[in-house]
């Protein structure tokens, strides 16, 4: 077996020490802006325990032996809801009221950049690849994988945000077949955002 032979497979909670960092490249503007100190705490933790976005239960990974390489969360958008619920409630159980309150003040501020899921479809989120294997093709081995489970996920399209900044993000995604549905302009807290969609 090679010393670099990556696969892909549903995460596990025992990936957490790799994970937060990769999370946090996803969207560093956006998760800073909401989070701020408390982000690397709230992801790791999240993800360990299978809360909210980050859960692991969500995640999909690229891997080579224990070590991960790169990461996306994804579910269908029916169960969003369901899921950011759970996500606050494990805010305010970690952080207390004042704190919770202040984190959902800032998410509830972002959520204007982003557009209404449409129908039917899949969410990917927090792609990220590790920096020293960017170029190699793993993320696109990684959203070529998810895409395959769109029969596991009832979805006739996936959606995805990308920050507007993100360039190559956007390429490798044009090169997948993704479209652009709609964006937002950036502000001077918030970064500008893409919404990107893959009909089946």
């Amino acid at each position: 077996m090679s010393s670099f032979d990556p696969v892909f497979r549903a995460s596990q909670t025992s990936d957490s020490p790799y994970i937060a960092d990769l999370m946090i490249s996803s969207a560093p503007s956006m998760n800073n802006y909401v989070f701020g100190r408390h982000l690397h705490h709230l992801i790791t933790e999240a993800f360990r325990t299978n809360r909210g976005i980050w859960a692991a239960k969500h995640a999909y990974v690229i891997a080579s032996g224990e070590e991960v390489l790169a990461v996306a969360t994804f579910y269908p958008t029916r169960d969003a809801p369901k899921i950011v619920w759970d996500g606050i409630r494990f805010i305010f159980s970690e952080l207390g009221f004042m704190e919770g309150c202040r984190i959902l003040f800032r998410t509830l501020r972002t959520a204007s950049v982003y557009k209404p899921f449409l129908k039917e479809s899949a969410y990917i989120a927090n792609v990220a690849c590790s920096p020293s294997h960017q170029g190699k093709g793993l993320a696109t081995l990684l959203m070529k994988s998810i895409e395959g489970l769109k029969e596991a996920a009832r979805a006739q399209r996936y959606e995805l945000d990308v920050e507007l900044d993100n360039t190559p993000a956007r390429k490798l995604y044009e090169k997948l077949g993704w479209k652009t549905r709609n964006m937002t302009i950036p502000t001077s807290l918030l970064p500008g955002v893409v919404r990107m969609v893959k009909e089946f």
